[in-house]
């Protein structure tokens, strides 16, 4: 939520009317799947959509950027733990 928040506000959407003009696509994680999420979706007027289980296409982008700082900072051991 903090980074859709921040993302709004960047982009001088916060606090505006967003009824139907945006989307926001994720996977089927526990986050977006959340009460507490969709719930604060439906307050900013932006409308959530889940691509289908292990349809990597579907949301190729954020799949190739997750991957990308997945080989870069984690794989080659830049961190100890991911937490």
């Amino acid at each position: 939520m903090i980074a859709v928040r921040m993302t709004l506000e960047e982009r001088g959407l916060a606090g505006q009317s967003l009824e139907g003009s945006l989307v926001f696509r994720s996977d089927n994680g526990a986050q977006p799947g959340s009460k507490r999420f969709v719930e604060y979706l439906g307050r900013t007027g932006l409308q959530g959509q889940c691509t289908g289980c292990n349809a990597l296409d579907a949301n190729a982008f954020v799949e190739r950027v997750t991957r990308t700082l997945k080989s870069v900072l984690f794989f080659r051991g830049h961190y100890d733990s991911l937490c």
